[in-house]
């Protein structure tokens, strides 16, 4: 029996069209907006079921230039923000749409208009905030997206893109200290168990050494973006 899928609806593809959304790959679409890419992807899962798919929708903003920045940092910079779209109701939970093998026009025809309507009313506002870098300084510094994005390797590179290289410097150093002051304290994932007045403790923390490195090609990128500047 053939599987309906929702990811090649005619219909829903027409209502993403009609929004400026593209296909893009098998499973989905992308919408260029201000030199930022906004994404739906329609994921699915059987659930050990047979002939059943659980379809959920994520949504998200992807920054390329933050992206390429971490490329040139050598380090890993997410550059997205992003989230499955039941978090953005008002139930603010996991959502699924169930599609069976059987299910007929109708009842997916329904299904698919709920899809979309969820969409209008809760991804393109969210895909709208976010395509401003402005908003998601402002909400990362407030938590907001604290499970939606890479804030520690982020936050400085989306301060530098909007001119903001002071702030980048400052919530580096802010972080490095706090690193110290955990490592001091005994607060660190590895394995082993530090003085509280042993200085090694510092270097030899990982997560520390890591996020340093990170935080010195970053003033690098930006010392050497600032001399191509001026030339």
């Amino acid at each position: 029996m053939k599987q309906k899928s929702i990811v090649y609806n005619n219909y829903l593809e027409r209502h993403l069209v009609s929004l400026g959304f593209k296909r893009k790959g098998g499973d989905g679409f992308i919408r260029e907006f201000n030199g930022v890419q906004q994404i739906i992807n329609f994921l699915y899962s059987n659930q050990n079921e047979h002939f059943v798919r659980y379809y959920n929708i994520y949504v998200g903003v992807s920054y390329p230039k933050v992206i390429e920045i971490g490329r040139q940092l050598e380090c890993y910079t997410v550059g997205t923000i992003g989230t499955t779209i039941g978090y953005l109701t008002h139930e603010k939970t996991y959502k699924t749409w169930k599609v069976t093998d059987v299910i007929s026009d109708t009842d997916l025809k329904m299904i698919v208009d709920d899809m979309y309507r969820c969409i209008v009313d809760f991804a393109i506002p969210y895909l709208g905030r976010y395509s401003v870098t402005s908003n998601i300084i402002n909400d990362m510094e407030s938590g907001l997206l604290i499970n939606q994005a890479d804030e520690l390797h982020n936050l400085p590179i989306y301060y530098y893109l909007e001119g903001e290289k002071n702030h980048a410097l400052n919530y580096m150093s802010h972080r490095l200290k706090s690193m110290e002051q955990k490592t001091l304290q005994g607060e660190t994932d590895d394995s082993f168990i530090c003085n509280v007045y042993d200085k090694q403790a510092i270097a030899d923390n990982r997560h520390y050494r890591q996020y340093q490195q990170f935080c010195k090609s970053f003033i690098s990128y930006m010392e050497q973006e600032k001399a191509v500047d001026s030339e």
